[in-house]
C-alpha cells in the first residue's frame, strides 16, 4: 500500500514541478494538464511491472528498457502538444522534467536506505 501511495505521490509531485517550471518555457498550463503529462509519461513504466509475472531477469530487464525508452519518447513528443509550446522549447522542458524525475529517484533511494538502516527494512523469515 505504501509503495502505491509513493508512486501516485511521485506522479503528483512531478506534475506540480512541471507546473512550476512551465512559465519559464512559455507555457501556461493548469495543474491538471501538468499532472496529465507526468501520468502520461509514467504509464509505460507502471505497465512494465507486469513483466515480473515471468520471473526471468533478462526478460524483465529487456521489458524495462523498452518501457523506459517508450516513456521518454512519449515525454518528448507529448510535452509540446499538451503544453502548447514549440518543439525546441518542448525539448528543453522535457529534458528538465527528466532531470527532476532523476532527482526524485535518487531522493527516494536515499530515503529508502535511511529507513532500512533505521530498522524499518523488510524482515526475511526462513
Amino acid at each position: 500500500v505504501l509503495m502505491y501511495c509513493g508512486l501516485v505521490g511521485g506522479v503528483i509531485a512531478l506534475g506540480l514541478m512541471a507546473h512550476w517550471m512551465a512559465h519559464e518555457f512559455g507555457a501556461d498550463p493548469n495543474h491538471v494538464q501538468s499532472i496529465e503529462v507526468s501520468a502520461y509519461t509514467a504509464t509505460p513504466l507502471y505497465m512494465v511491472g507486469f513483466a515480473v509475472l515471468y520471473p526471468e531477469l533478462w526478460f524483465i530487464m529487456c521489458v524495462g528498457l523498452l518501457g523506459i525508452a517508450y516513456a521518454v519518447y512519449m515525454l518528448y513528443t507529448g510535452v509540446p502538444i499538451v503544453m502548447g509550446i514549440d518543439e525546441d522549447r518542448g525539448f528543453i522542458y522535457a529534458s528538465s522534467l527528466v532531470t527532476v524525475g532523476l532527482v526524485f529517484l535518487v531522493s527516494m533511494l536515499g530515503l529508502t536506505v535511511f529507513m532500512w538502516s533505521s530498522g524499518l527494512g523488510p524482515a526475511f523469515i526462513s
